[in-house]
Parts: structure tokens; C-alpha cells; sequence
């Protein structure tokens, strides 16, 4: 019975003693997290935002530094789009049709929102190698909402004193860093053709026309059929929950010694074209 009852001293001290000695070398658990927080990682915001950007991009440098980067992580990456006094600051990229990248981000990964995508039937490379029109598309929250995710935030310029302060978009590629002058901001239906990439000079001359009696705003931007352009567009709810509805943004590219203006000369039109939804 003695014998019995030591035994059972003895593994009782044991346990006491390892549950002991588990407290006292066991890691902080709140520690560890902090630890764990402050560790930077290929997840640190500061890096790799799950936009799929290392930085804010401010200057040209930081652009050039940006997009070589984001080339290594995707090589569809063509280009960077950049909005002043929006979050429209990242990568373009471009597949093989116009569907691939609906529902992906920069990094092919599942995105309701999806990322920046260029028309397939456009060229990039320098200005001169640039397709007649350039067609970038990007998703809405389809609620209008002007500070909504990604394209969502094209409908600032619905507000006149946005657009009259933000007369540029700045869409560039490795080999080119260009400015694009908007002249036309305007509600359409999908039988505006405004994603054909592979204008002549006819065809580009009939789709500024086009655009600017459509557009919200008259602009004293002069356009001619030599111009290259730039077409924003995203789905809206303008109109009701119609399928064929589209916000676009158009702009032409100025000349690499452009000396830019703080703001748009512009006035409001009071009777923009309607789409017509045949």
C-alpha cells in the first residue's frame, strides 16, 4: 500500500512539474503574434498590397521601378494607369481574349472587381506603335458609386469640378511615359463602337464626333484623325439593372514635349446625346 501510494506521489510530481516547465518555456502566445506582425513577409502591405502593388507609384521613377517589377510577377502586364485624386494608380494587363481576366486580379487570383485589362486587339510599345484607339476596361461596384473599387471611381468625373481639375490620365508602358488629354466623358449603350482598336482615319474622326455629343461636358480639346485615343470603360446602373449600358472616359495623347494645364476648360452640355438602346 506504501509502495502504491509513493508511486502515485511520484507521478503526480512529475506532471505538476511538466505542466511547470510547459508555462515557463512555452512562447508568449501574444508575443509570438506581435512578432509574427512586425516580421515583414511577401505579405507586408508596404510591399505587396493586395492590389498587387509594392508602392504608391508618385513619380515616373517610381512607375518605371513598378512596372519592371510587376513584369516579373505577370508578364501580361503592359502598362500603368494612373488617375490624379483617385485610387486608379496600377498595372494594365493583357490576354488573349477579353474574358480571361473578368474575375482575375494582377496576380490571376479569384477578384469579383478583376483588375485593368486591355482590348486583345491592342498594340503596345512605344506611342508610335500604339494602336488608333486603346481600350482599357475595369469593373464598377455597379451602384455609380464614385468612391466604389477600381473603375467605379471613373464616375468623379460626373462631378464637374473633378473633371475640371483632373484634365489628364496617365497611361504609360516601359518604352513609353505618356499623358492623355480627356475630351469626352459620356453614358453610351454597347452599340457604340468604341472598342475597335484599329481605327482609320475615317473611323476615329466618326467616333470623336460621336463622343462628343454624347459627352457630359463640352471640352476645348480639338481632336483630329491623326490623334491617337484613349477609352476607359465600365458598366453603370444609369439606366437601370439594363446589361448594355457603359461609362467612358476618353482621351487623346499629347506630344512627349506637352507642357501640361492645372485644369480643364470645359462647360457643362445641356443636352448630351442619349444612348439609344436598339
Amino acid at each position: 500500500m506504501k509502495k502504491l501510494l509513493l508511486i502515485t506521489v511520484m507521478l503526480l510530481l512529475l506532471v505538476v512539474g511538466g505542466i511547470g516547465a510547459y508555462y515557463f518555456m512555452a512562447p508568449d502566445l501574444n508575443a509570438a503574434v506581435q512578432v509574427s506582425q512586425d516580421k515583414p513577409s511577401a505579405k507586408d502591405p508596404a510591399k505587396q498590397p493586395e492590389i498587387g502593388v509594392m508602392k504608391p507609384v508618385e513619380t515616373t521613377a517610381d512607375m518605371l521601378e513598378q512596372l519592371s517589377y510587376e513584369r516579373t510577377q505577370n508578364p501580361d502586364t503592359i502598362g500603368w494607369l494612373k488617375i490624379p485624386n483617385t485610387e486608379i494608380n496600377n498595372t494594365v494587363l493583357q490576354s488573349y481574349n477579353n474574358v480571361y481576366y473578368l474575375r482575375l486580379s494582377e496576380r490571376k487570383e479569384q477578384d469579383v472587381f478583376g483588375c485593368y485589362f486591355a482590348d486583345y486587339t491592342c498594340s503596345f510599345g512605344t506611342r508610335e506603335e500604339l494602336s488608333p484607339n486603346t481600350i482599357i476596361y475595369g469593373h464598377s461596384d455597379l451602384k455609380d458609386n464614385p468612391d466604389g473599387r477600381r473603375f467605379s471611381q471613373l464616375l468623379r468625373f460626373t462631378q464637374e469640378e473633378f473633371a475640371k481639375n483632373n484634365p489628364y490620365i496617365y497611361f504609360s508602358t516601359m518604352q513609353d511615359q505618356m499623358v492623355w488629354q480627356i475630351f469626352a466623358v459620356f453614358y453610351t449603350d454597347t452599340d457604340m463602337n468604341y472598342i475597335k482598336s484599329d481605327l482609320n482615319e475615317q473611323e476615329l474622326t466618326g467616333l470623336v464626333e460621336e463622343a462628343k455629343r454624347k459627352s457630359i461636358y463640352h471640352y476645348d480639346v480639338p481632336v483630329d484623325s491623326k490623334d491617337k485615343l484613349l477609352s476607359l470603360s465600365t458598366c453603370t446602373v444609369k439606366y437601370g439593372d439594363r446589361k448594355d449600358q457603359r461609362f467612358v472616359v476618353m482621351a487623346k495623347l499629347m506630344p512627349a514635349d506637352y507642357v501640361q494645364v492645372d485644369t480643364a476648360s470645359l462647360t457643362v452640355n445641356p443636352n448630351p446625346e442619349q444612348p439609344s438602346f436598339n
